[in-house]
């Protein structure tokens, strides 16, 4: 009860992933709080992905 779920996928490269993202996607067409790649409290690089749905991804991978 009250856990925050979303689809998430471990990637080998975070950085490139999202990297690609940006290249491949039209301004605009994704965006999120959490966009950019960072490191978190808890150990992994991640970033988010809202598709215009309002969909979110996690792409992250362990530190």
């Amino acid at each position: 009860m009250g856990r925050w779920r979303r689809p998430a996928r471990l990637v080998e490269d975070v950085d490139a992933l999202h990297a690609e993202f940006a290249a491949a996607l039209e301004p605009g067409a994704w965006s999120g709080p959490w966009a950019k790649p960072g490191d978190t409290p808890w150990g992994t690089r991640e970033f988010h992905l809202r598709d215009p749905g309002g969909n979110v991804l996690q792409f992250y991978r362990p530190r």
